[in-house]
């Protein structure tokens, strides 16, 4: 696997609520509490950390958008998928991911999308916190797959489930969880209370013993610790 050369960025909370950009696509969210659901991925620019082992690229032609611009593109994408119909509530899923989508000031977008009728789930490491922010609407879900030792402690109310890539090499015997994540240094934070939704995939090792290995235990961390086990639908369909 590839060492993740992409630069750290500092957060960037710009007050007319134009966004740096990734890119933005239609395809099946494969993790989560939402696996299984055709969704639009946001994946927006940069990230505060520099997990060695990440292979999602979220630097290269990025493009900065205004707040209109993006919710046309947005609008666009979901017209074509045939799922955005402002006469019907059809409620279609938006994903905001990264990079780390709080390094950005994201509150407008969000609140836009969730006055237009999307559900929006947005995927975290946990780290970062905005403040204004429609926290608490019902369409709103909250990811967090931790990567560093702490989740920022204003975050943590807001946190809807967990979600952590297990492999065979490094469960935590307490818990099942992992020891590390994605090369960096030291345990990756728990889960802050014992009833919120945790989720557990397999690493994709790019090799099928191992694969299969990390499949096994993920199982058994499953049915020990009383997890959610996923398999990571859009890889096994091969979609992004």
């Amino acid at each position: 696997m590839s060492i993740n050369n992409q630069p750290i960025s500092k957060r960037e909370l710009c007050d007319d609520g134009s966004l740096v950009v990734h890119s933005m696509f239609y395809t099946i969210q494969g993790e989560g509490p939402f696996a299984g659901d055709p969704a639009l991925f946001v994946r927006l620019a940069g990230c505060n950390l520099q997990c060695p082992m990440c292979d999602t690229e979220y630097t290269q032609g990025a493009e900065r958008h205004s707040i209109n611009d993006l919710m046309r593109m947005t609008i666009a994408h979901l017209t074509r998928a045939g799922v955005y119909d402002q006469g019907r509530p059809r409620e279609p899923l938006v994903v905001i991911t990264g990079g780390e989508p709080f390094r950005q000031n994201i509150s407008e977008y969000v609140r836009r999308l969730l006055q237009g009728g999307c559900r929006v789930q947005i995927e975290t490491n946990g780290t970062l916190y905005i403040d204004e922010f429609p926290w608490g609407h019902p369409r709103l879900t909250t990811v967090c797959s931790p990567k560093a030792g702490k989740v920022n402690p204003h975050l943590q109310p807001h946190i809807n489930a967990y979600k952590y890539v297990v492999s065979s090499l490094n469960t935590d015997p307490e818990d099942g969880l992992p020891t590390s994540a994605l090369g960096l240094p030291g345990k990756p934070a728990r889960p802050h209370n014992d009833r919120v939704l945790v989720y557990v995939n397999p690493l994709d090792s790019q090799d099928p013993e191992s694969n299969r290995r990390n499949l096994e235990t993920t199982a058994q961390v499953a049915i020990r610790y009383g997890y959610r086990m996923g398999v990571q639908l859009h890889k096994q369909i091969g979609y992004e």
